[in-house]
This record gives C-alpha cells, sequence and structure tokens, in this order.
C-alpha cells in the first residue's frame, strides 16, 4: 500500500527487542510472553539511516534495523524511527517522507494506541 504506513501484525517491541508470532490466531499487541517469541537481536536505538539489519535463524522473515549510519544514497538507502516502551511496528512510510521511504523504512515509534491518518492495515480474512 503505497503512501501509507502500514501496521504489521504479529510483531510487537518493547525498549528496542522484538518479539514475534508466526500464528495469526495468536496475534494481540503490547504481548512479550509466549505465544510471541523474543529475537536473539536487539533493534538499533536511535533514529537514522540504515547499514544493517539484524538476523534471528530461527525468525529469518523478522530483519529490523541494528545498524545505523548510512545515508539517502547509501546502504539501504532508508530511514529508521524508533522510541523506548512498547511499540508496534510500521513499514513503507507516508507521502511526506518522499526518498526516506523504501522496502526497509521502519517505524519502531508508535505504541498500540496511536491513531493517524498516515497509519493503516489491511484487511484479511483468516484461512479457515
Amino acid at each position: 500500500m503505497g503512501d501509507l504506513w502500514q501496521f504489521v501484525d504479529g510483531v510487537n517491541i518493547n525498549d528496542h527487542q522484538a518479539w514475534v508470532s508466526k500464528d495469526a490466531n495468536n496475534y494481540a499487541s503490547n504481548v512479550f510472553a509466549h505465544p510471541y517469541e523474543k529475537l536473539n537481536y536487539v533493534n538499533a536505538t536511535s533514529n537514522g539511516w540504515v547499514i544493517g539489519m539484524g538476523l534471528d535463524n530461527k525468525h529469518p522473515f523478522a530483519n529490523f534495523p541494528t545498524i545505523l549510519g548510512g545515508s539517502s544514497t547509501t546502504y539501504y538507502s532508508d530511514h529508521y524511527w524508533q522510541a523506548t516502551g512498547q511499540r508496534i511496528a510500521l513499514v513503507g512510510g507516508h507521502l511526506y517522507n518522499g526518498s526516506i521511504a523504501g522496502l526497509s523504512y521502519w517505524d519502531l515509534y508508535f505504541s498500540s494506541g496511536a491513531s493517524a491518518w498516515s497509519l493503516v492495515g489491511r484487511l484479511l480474512k483468516k484461512r479457515s
């Protein structure tokens, strides 16, 4: 979905530590225990341009920024936003982000109670 931040269900962040759930039946905000699983790395603790992404071999689908220092024309060419506390995962960016938004543009800044015109989620029907 272009021009809007997209909410990523099944990912919760607590003080830069990501927790993920592989089962859509267990998705819930602000859960930091079973059935969610903690990744084996900690996300970057400041805002900036992404140089490197974390890798957890048990959860290879969950790659969040861990190393910053690039620019709009080097490495991933995507920006990263974060904050301490319990956070949700957003990806993509909105129309005001322009060239700083790309496939690896993560925003781990908003809490689960946040609302804005630029935050969206896609409605999906779970398979029976």
